[in-house]
């Protein structure tokens, strides 16, 4: 999945995107142009608002295990 983009498809400005994740408009434009990638908390705000799954991996007591995306 690439962030790249996705605003104009869903048919709102960086700013608008921005916004609604949180962020300025700057912060989103390096994120979505891969300049640098999203913190914790706007990883989990794109993940919730684009409706994607969190595919980070998931601390457990044998180690780290990456989250399995739900099946279509």
């Amino acid at each position: 999945m690439s962030l790249a983009g996705l605003s104009e498809r869903w048919g709102m400005s960086v700013g608008e995107a921005g916004w609604r994740l949180g962020i300025t408009r700057r912060e989103y434009v390096a994120i979505e142009d891969g300049e640098r990638p999203p913190n914790a908390d706007e990883y989990e705000a794109i993940c919730e608002f684009f409706g994607w799954p969190d595919a980070r991996p998931e601390e457990t007591a044998a180690g780290f295990t990456t989250k399995a995306a739900p099946s279509p």
